[in-house]
């Protein structure tokens, strides 16, 4: 290689390398979730379904959740994505049926199933 292209891929090189982190910024943090499922009613299938970022979530971090048809792999869709922040740490989706789960998106775009943790109802009869 001649010096002059040996100086001008140096300099190319330089130059990129200082201006990679700025063109490499991945956007805010993703933060895990957690989520609750209780029944609206003792004798109902329909439940209420908190969300809320999981505890470490730094104050940037975000986290884009969906409701899905059903629980495990390939989970249809079937609402819009919701995204949980600082500012909105947690939402409800009240009224869903017992198949209803809930999806988080990943960076990549695809989804995974959260666990529901059950939660006992205060209005539910006694068992005895």
């Amino acid at each position: 290689m001649r010096p002059k292209t040996i100086r001008a891929v140096l300099l190319i090189g330089a130059a990129l390398y200082l201006l990679a982190p700025s063109a490499l910024s991945l956007g805010p943090p993703l933060c895990r979730v957690e989520a609750s499922a209780r029944p609206l009613w003792w004798a109902s299938n329909l439940r209420q379904i908190n969300v809320r970022l999981a505890p470490g979530c730094p104050p940037d971090g975000l986290a884009r959740v969906r409701l899905g048809g059903y629980g495990g792999p390939g989970s249809r869709i079937t609402g819009p994505t919701e995204t949980l922040n600082a500012a909105r740490p947690a939402l409800i989706w009240s009224g869903q049926p017992s198949h209803r789960t809930v999806l988080w998106e990943a960076a990549s775009g695809r989804t995974y199933p959260v666990p529901l943790q059950q939660e006992v109802s205060g209005y539910a009869p006694l068992e005895e």
